[in-house]
């Protein structure tokens, strides 16, 4: 069985998996969606990936994104070059199968943590169906608003637009059929997905949408208030009180190194007053600056209420035991909708 597959960026070789029923499988891991978004691209929208020549392995999961391990007393973990998607399907092309429907799965975490390759695919391919998993930036890296056009916000929200245009180009050659995607997530990834809904950005590259105990309506998914107040906040943990100049800023978070990022991003959280129950950073609705196509133009809240929306199949649902795998008996885990952090000290 060959496990060769040819994208636009070049030829990928996955591997040949037995799921926990005996159910044959391919795999394809790592492959990258976008180009690095490092140096000058930190908080950028994403960009196209670089072509490569000859063959790229694709046997073993990309990077994860950096974040808080919640287990680790502090530790970072992940690295910023981390936009990797994965592919899990039960036949190829060459085997003249009929093409098959694409899940597209976005993982939750609250905006903060996870990765595409802790959910792993052998439930839904003895359904005969192909599923996506994907990694996109989170906390400050996924979700820095500064009201400029080199931060305008919703990074990670762009990421998975980028992923799913990649999906949608490509998944024919994983025997998937483009014209049958749905979007689904759990948790913050449920929300992304109905977030497409309102996003222009996303028309077209989706059929279908499931929200697993997420959606973009929740008052906790998009924040109203000044973000350089945010901004400002996590730059007192580096050592900057009082700064608010939106250039200043962006030096300051551009020439930081990721893991003081990461954790002063989460000191900020987890100090927050009780007065603010958002996130620190969340998505946000766009300032219009010219050549930086948005994500959000308008609250969702406003895009439904005045019937400007997609009008795609949607199914809602709610899990019974979110947050479960994240209690413990004893320590300092705190659970936070379904996510959690943490308390070093």
């Amino acid at each position: 069985m060959s496990s060769e597959v040819k994208v636009e960026q070049g030829t990928l070789k996955g591997k040949v998996c037995t799921a926990f029923d005996g159910t044959k499988y391919y795999s394809f891991e790592g492959i990258p969606y976008a180009k690095p978004p490092i140096g000058e691209l930190r908080f950028k929208a994403p960009l196209e990936p670089d072509n490569w020549t000859g063959v790229r392995d694709a046997t073993k999961p990309g990077n994860k994104c950096s974040q808080l391990n919640p287990l680790g007393k502090g530790i970072v973990e992940g690295v910023e070059d981390c936009l990797y998607l994965n592919v899990y399907t039960p036949s190829l092309p060459a085997e003249k199968i009929e093409k098959l429907p694409v899940l597209f799965f976005i993982h939750g975490g609250r905006l903060v943590v996870g990765y595409g390759d802790y959910y792993r695919p052998d439930y839904f391919l003895k359904h005969n169906v192909i599923l996506v998993t994907i990694n996109y930036r989170l906390n400050i890296l996924g979700f820095l608003c500064l009201d400029i056009p080199e931060v305008p916000g919703n990074a990670g929200l762009k990421d998975t637009v980028m992923a799913l245009k990649w999906v949608k180009k490509n998944i024919k050659h994983f025997n998937g059929d483009d014209c049958n995607i749905t979007a689904f997530g759990e948790s913050a990834g449920g929300a992304i997905a109905t977030s497409y809904l309102t996003s222009k950005m996303a028309e077209g590259l989706y059929d279908k949408i499931i929200c697993q105990s997420g959606n973009s309506l929740s008052d906790l998914y998009i924040v109203d208030e000044d973000p350089i107040d945010r901004a400002s906040n996590i730059a007192s943990y580096l050592g900057h009180k009082n700064m608010r100049e939106k250039k200043e800023l962006y030096n300051l978070f551009l020439n930081t190194s990721i893991e003081d990022l990461v954790i002063a991003y989460t000191s900020a959280e987890i100090n927050r007053p009780p007065s603010v129950i958002h996130a620190m950073l969340l998505p946000v609705v766009e300032k219009k600056f010219e050549n930086v196509e948005p994500f959000f133009e308008e609250h969702p809240n406003v895009a439904i209420r005045e019937n400007r929306f997609q009008k795609l199949p949607i199914l809602a649902t709610i899990h019974s035991y979110e947050g479960a795998p994240f209690l413990r008996s004893s320590g300092v885990t705190t659970v936070l909708h379904g996510t959690f952090y943490y308390l070093w000290s």
